[in-house]
């Protein structure tokens, strides 16, 4: 199966392979299930980002599901151009507060 899903934080994985989320690819894992609720558990981001660690390294480890590449987007600017973001999931925010400086001809 082919799934895509941007998302800024490291709970996606619960969404996708919990058996109380999508679960798309119907994985019967108690092991990989504790983890991911673990992980929804815990304030401290150093320890969250741990066990994400050991989730993706089980994840790939079993085989549940290879990654085939990372989204990117190539953009290039100049110096003039003020107030361009990308989105914390790589994608283009809002364009509304860019702007471009006018040369002093």
């Amino acid at each position: 199966m082919w799934v895509n899903l941007t998302r800024a934080d490291g709970d996606a994985l619960r969404t996708t392979y919990s058996t109380a989320g999508t679960n798309n690819y119907r994985i019967d894992d108690p092991d990989l299930e504790q983890l991911l609720q673990e992980q929804l558990a815990l304030p401290d981001v150093g320890a969250r980002n741990a066990v994400l660690g050991e989730i993706q390294q089980r994840i790939v480890g079993e085989a549940h599901s290879l990654p085939v590449f990372e989204y990117s987007i190539p953009i290039a600017t100049d110096g003039t151009v003020h107030g361009f973001a990308q989105g914390a999931d790589s994608r283009l925010d809002q364009l509304a507060d860019v702007w471009i400086e006018s040369g002093s001809d």
